[in-house]
């Protein structure tokens, strides 16, 4: 069951964002300390700084063992390659592994699509000490900043599609034309998720738009996999995350979702590189447009099947939507 939550955004918004499907509740302030875990774990100026979204971790391991000999090596060596002409050829994407046998750790780390090199390496490090710390002898963790994801694992992820743990995060503002801004926003979505999944498997598998609402509102998106998975798992991925829109109030100006495997965002206010807008425009399709994979051809995602760990109630079936054109 995932927590319900409540983020007050920066001083960019001011809008609340809330976490959907839970019992519990807690309000998170992006300048405070964590208060929900010992603190005598955390650094407060660090944590102060770091954009943390949300964490996750698993199993356990004992302490000075092989497996945390590994899992320091792996941490050091994903924040090192992130400066690496190794990790410019993955191009804000790295895995990696270290030790042997039942002692070994899979990990890697993505940065959002539209960031530098700097960026990227900055937003790594910092989720390498985030991790270190707030997932204390964890086996398996996942830490979502705002700019980049890292996560490590005892069993292998690579080119694996995983949509669990999950977080999202929703504006509670409702846009003013309700039904036209949800057929725009899912439009754009499934758009994107086939621009990003038909992308060469040795780049981004990453897309960004901006698209005009009305006169003086616009909206901007991103939507990206990790470029380990194949287009149809990437594909598959996004096609899950955007079936976490919420039926009940599908209309908000501004949500996210991270999957361990992809994730989108759309705002209403600029959150974007606009030069990434530019690069990941849509090429023009050439031959048969049935020869690449699209969202819509392989049908609207089943919801899932238990309701404590889904959301089978919310979910929305996109295929009996009927969507707007782009030409807003």
């Amino acid at each position: 069951m995932r927590q319900k939550l409540q983020l007050l955004q920066d001083q960019k918004t001011f809008f609340n964002y809330q976490k959907m499907h839970s019992n519990n509740h807690i309000i998170l302030v992006k300048s405070s300390i964590l208060f929900l875990l010992p603190l005598f774990f955390l650094n407060s100026s660090y944590f102060a700084e770091a954009d943390i979204l949300y964490h996750n971790c698993s199993d356990s391991f004992t302490r000075n063992s092989p497996y945390e000999v590994n899992l320091k090596g792996l941490l050091a060596s994903l924040s090192s390659d992130s400066t690496s002409s190794k990790y410019n050829h993955y191009d804000g994407f790295k895995i990696e592994d270290a030790g042997t046998q039942t002692d070994k750790v899979y990990g890697l780390f993505l940065c959002r699509g539209d960031l530098s090199n700097d960026v990227c390496k900055h937003c790594v490090r910092e989720a390498g000490q985030v991790v270190s710390q707030l997932c204390l002898f964890a086996k398996v963790a996942i830490v979502f900043l705002e700019e980049c994801i890292l996560r490590y694992s005892n069993k292998s992820i690579f080119s694996v599609m995983e949509t669990e743990p999950s977080y999202d995060l929703w504006n509670t503002e409702e846009a003013t034309e309700p039904k036209r801004f949800v057929a725009l926003v899912t439009n754009t979505l499934y758009q994107m998720a086939t621009q990003a999944a038909n992308n060469p498997s040795a780049t981004k598998r990453f897309a960004a738009r901006k698209v005009n609402f009305t006169l003086s509102e616009t909206l901007y998106t991103t939507m990206q996999c990790t470029p380990d998975l194949s287009s149809s798992d990437c594909l598959r991925c996004l096609r899950t995350a955007i079936a976490w829109i919420p039926r009940e109030s599908p209309a908000r100006v501004g949500g996210r979702v991270y999957l361990p495997s992809c994730n989108f965002r759309y705002e209403n206010y600029s959150f974007i590189d606009p030069t990434a807008i530019a690069a990941a425009a849509p090429p023009p399709l050439v031959g048969d447009p049935g020869s690449l994979l699209t969202a819509r051809s392989l049908g609207p995602p089943s919801p899932p099947s238990d309701p404590a760990q889904g959301k089978s109630k919310d979910f929305v079936d996109f295929a009996a939507l009927k969507f707007t054109s782009d030409k807003i």
